[in-house]
């Protein structure tokens, strides 16, 4: 009995290993997804900032914070200002939340 004990301990430590590896490997996935997700997102500065945005632009670091760690993929969001220019529209800035709060 004890010798079926200690294989069927041997199995759920494999098992159990397998499957963090397994965790591990699609967090790394989604974590490259993701990232290639929002290398390209942006958003309009004034018509649709993100709460970050918002809450950086108005000083309100308490929530800047909050939402930072809440939402992180606002974090990553590009804020962009487009104007027209000689008939089409350009991009006049475009900024990371992080350099929003460096120049506050």
């Amino acid at each position: 009995q004890d010798e079926s004990e200690q294989q069927t301990s041997a199995k759920k430590k494999e098992t159990t290993s397998a499957n963090t590896k397994e965790t591990k490997s699609d967090n790394d996935n989604k974590a490259s997804t993701d990232t290639k997700i929002s290398r390209h997102r942006e958003v309009d500065a004034f018509q649709n900032p993100t709460e970050l945005f918002r809450s950086i632009n108005s000083g309100d670091w308490e929530s800047a914070i909050s939402r930072a760690l809440s939402f992180p993929l606002e974090v990553s969001t590009w804020i962009v200002r487009k104007a027209p220019e000689r008939g089409k529209m350009r991009t006049k800035w475009k900024y990371l939340p992080l350099h929003l709060v460096c120049m506050r």
